[in-house]
């Protein structure tokens, strides 16, 4: 569960906005484990299918990308912190943004 009243919080709303991606289609985050949402995607979350449609959201504008997933990073740490294994989310939520 997210702290309400921590930095999370602040980036609660990105994950609306994200849902409101054009073609996102259920690929979204299913928390707290971060894997797709979407039924039948074997992906751990932002799934290629997300990754292109955020992409496309962004208008080509890398910085607004960056800065966006960056939001859903801070979002993701306080959810992972408490499930094991190897997240690597600096791969997973920002190096594809470059």
């Amino acid at each position: 569960m997210i702290d309400e009243h921590g930095p999370a919080a602040d980036a609660q709303p990105v994950l609306r906005a994200i849902g409101r991606v054009p073609g996102i289609n259920g690929h979204l985050p299913d928390r707290p484990a971060w894997t797709c949402a979407a039924p039948g995607c074997p992906h751990r979350w932002p799934c290629p299918h997300a990754r292109d449609r955020i992409t496309a959201a962004a208008g080509g504008d890398r910085v607004d990308l960056s800065i966006t997933m960056a939001q859903v990073l801070n979002v993701a740490v306080v959810d992972l912190v408490r499930v094991p294994g190897d997240h690597d989310l600096f791969r997973r939520m920002l190096a594809w943004t470059r």
